[in-house]
């Protein structure tokens, strides 16, 4: 089981973000930055918001961008290997 907890401000917020993508984890995360609670739902280690919201949008592009990234170095990397 992935449990995760802390402060933002010693964590930044697209480490968080990597981790619970990386372990596929599934559940709440609570945000409070001044004073204005935040509840980001994911499943299996994607992100589940209402899309008009605008921290929604803002993660959803944050994640694709990880996506991108980790496809295109696990294709790197099968390059590599030998045959």
């Amino acid at each position: 089981m992935f449990e995760l907890s802390g402060d933002l401000a010693e964590r930044p917020i697209l480490e968080v973000l990597r981790a619970v993508h990386a372990h596929g984890a599934s559940g709440l995360l609570e945000l409070d930055p001044s004073g204005h609670r935040r509840r980001l739902f994911f499943v299996n280690g994607e992100l589940h918001l209402p899309g008009s919201h605008p921290l929604a949008r803002k993660l959803a592009e944050q994640l694709a961008t990880l996506r991108a990234a980790q496809s295109t170095a696990m294709s790197g990397q099968a390059q590599l290997e030998p045959a």
